[in-house]
C-alpha cells in the first residue's frame, strides 16, 4: 500500500484501478460460464475465495465505473457498460449485504456535483442533500426488519453473526487491553476448538483459519482496546484528510477515495475484509489511501505556506 502511494499519484492510481477492475470484472463474468463447478458455489463466486468477497469488490468496481460515467471526460459509455456488468455479477453473487451497501452509496453520487458548485448554490444543494439523507436514514431505521428480512433475505441476527459476536466479545474481554496478538486467537487450539464446537458453520477453525465476520471485533480480539482505538482513530483521521482534500482540490480521485473509505467502514461491520485480514486487497487499498492522502494534504499545506511567505 505504501509502495503504491509513493510511486503513483491519486489520479494515476485511479487509472490503474479502472484497468484492474475492468479485467477483474470480465474474468469473473467469463470463468463461471466456462467452469461452473469452480466459479459458482452458493452463488456467483468467480475467481474469488468466496462470494461475499466478490460482491464487495463488485461494489467498488461499480462505484468507480459510475464515477467515470457521470464525471469522466472520455469512455463514458464504456464505463456505464462496466458498471452494468459489475452490478449483474453483484446480483448473481447473492451478496445481499454488499447489495444493500451499494444501494446506500448511490445517493452519494450527486455529492461530487455539489462540491464543484459555487458557494451559495453549494450551501443550498448541501442542505437538500443532508435533508434527503436524513429521510433515507429515518426510513431505513424504522423499517429495518422489512429491509433485512424481506428485501435482503437475511435473518435479524445477521445469519448467526450476532451470537458469534457476543461469544467473541466475551472472549476478548478476557484479554481486553492488548488482545491475543496478530491471529493469536484463531491459532490457539483451545480457543478455536471452543468456537468450532459452538459455531460449526465457520470454515477453517482449528486450521489457522476462521474469522469474526467483523473487522472491528477482529481488531479487538487480536489487538485489544488499544488496537481497536488506534484503528478507529486512523479511520477518522483518513476521513477528515480526504474530505479536506476533496473540498480544496475538487478532484474526482478524492471523491472516489471517500466512496471507498465509506465502503470499508460499512462493510467492516459485518465482514473481516476491511482490516487485519491476511493478503487482503481492501487492506492494501486502505493503506495506500491513508498514506497518499497524508502526502498530498501535506504538499498542499507546504505550497500554501510558500505562497504566504512569498507574499509577505
Amino acid at each position: 500500500g505504501i509502495y503504491l502511494a509513493t510511486c503513483y499519484t491519486p489520479k494515476e492510481l485511479m487509472r490503474l484501478l479502472i484497468w484492474l477492475f475492468s479485467i477483474y470484472t470480465v474474468i469473473n463474468l467469463i470463468v463461471p460460464l466456462i467452469i461452473p463447478s469452480y466459479g459458482i458455489y452458493g452463488g456467483w463466486r468467480g475467481i474469488s475465495n468466496y462470494k461475499n468477497s466478490l460482491a464487495a469488490t463488485m461494489v467498488m468496481a461499480a462505484m468507480l465505473f459510475l464515477d467515470m460515467h457521470f464525471y469522466g471526460r472520455r469512455y463514458r459509455w464504456c464505463a456505464l457498460i462496466g458498471a452494468s456488468i459489475a452490478f449483474v455479477i453483484l446480483m448473481l453473487s447473492k451478496g445481499r449485504g454488499s447489495l444493500g451497501i451499494f444501494i446506500g452509496l448511490l445517493p452519494l453520487l450527486p455529492f461530487y456535483k455539489i462540491v464543484k458548485q459555487e458557494y451559495k448554490l453549494k450551501m443550498l444543494l448541501g442542505i437538500c442533500a443532508i435533508f434527503i439523507c436524513g429521510i433515507i436514514v429515518l426510513t431505513a431505521s424504522t423499517n429495518l426488519e422489512f429491509i433485512v428480512v424481506n428485501l435482503l433475505g437475511k435473518q435479524m441476527d445477521l445469519t448467526g453473526r450476532a451470537p458469534l459476536w457476543e461469544y467473541l466479545i466475551d472472549k476478548g474481554l478476557e484479554r481486553p487491553w492488548f488482545g491475543y496478538g496478530y491471529a493469536g486467537f484463531w491459532t490457539d487450539p483451545t480457543e478455536s476448538l471452543g468456537v468450532a464446537l459452538r459455531f460449526s458453520w465457520i470454515e477453517g477453525v482449528g486450521e489457522g483459519g476462521g474469522n469474526s465476520h467483523s473487522s472491528y471485533i477482529e481488531a479487538f480480539l487480536q489487538l485489544g482496546w488499544l488496537g481497536l482505538s488506534l484503528t478507529l482513530l486512523s479511520l477518522l483521521m483518513v476521513l477528515i484528510r480526504i474530505v479536506l482534500l476533496l473540498g480544496l482540490t475538487k478532484q474526482i480521485e478524492f471523491f472516489w477515495m471517500l466512496q471507498f473509505l465509506l465502503l470499508v467502514i460499512i462493510i467492516s461491520y459485518s465482514d473481516s475484509m476491511g482490516f487485519l485480514d491476511y493478503r487482503n486487497f481492501f487492506w492494501v487499498l486502505y493503506v495506500s489511501t491513508a498514506y497518499s492522502s497524508a502526502i498530498h494534504l501535506n504538499r498542499i499545506f507546504k505550497n500554501c505556506n510558500k505562497i504566504a511567505n512569498f507574499q509577505t
